[in-house]
């Protein structure tokens, strides 16, 4: 698990490790494999380990946005989400990381691809976008739901994690 102040948290049957690998908070971490694994976190934050998370390297982008979540389909297909400004964050080990704009303003939480073409993104304000096509177009998705006075922070209803099953069928 990784958490506040960069730090990295790993359990096993035999010991508990606790290491610092970053300045900033960490708020994801995505298993590709057995051996490689990327975390995202505050300040546009991007760490890759291709040894199990023995040594981490950092991946420099464009953007100071604090990145929620990653989903990776496999080590060169991988999307991150940041909490500001809409975007999505598209690359891999072998493939230059891209920056892009899918809603004006979204403050994005979460992100899950069922295949190649259909994924989803969820965020503030009951924000569920799905794409069809990669993440060249989102159309937003509304959902009939009964909220409660528990489901609100800041006053704001935010869907704050995805995952589906196939194209139609998952929970938020």
């Amino acid at each position: 698990s990784v958490g506040g102040y960069g730090s990295l948290v790993v359990n096993t049957s035999n010991n508990r490790i606790e290491k610092k690998i970053s300045d900033n908070d960490l708020n994801a971490i995505f298993f590709v494999d057995n051996e490689t694994a990327f975390v995202v976190g505050n300040s546009g934050e991007l760490l890759i380990t291709k040894n199990r998370g023995k040594n981490w390297q950092k991946i420099e982008l464009n953007t100071k946005v604090n990145l929620q979540s990653i989903f990776c389909l496999n080590k060169n297909d991988c999307r991150i989400v940041g909490d500001s400004e809409g975007l999505l964050i598209t690359g891999g080990i072998a493939k230059k990381w891209q920056i892009e704009n899918i809603v004006s303003g979204g403050e994005l939480e979460d992100v899950f691809f069922v295949s190649e073409k259909v994924g989803f993104v969820v965020g503030r304000n009951s924000l569920l976008l799905k794409t069809d096509d990669g993440g060249k177009n989102w159309q937003r998705i509304s959902l009939n739901y009964k909220t409660e006075v528990s489901q609100f922070i800041e006053g704001i209803f935010r869907f704050e994690s995805v995952s589906f099953f196939n194209g139609k069928i998952g929970c938020v």
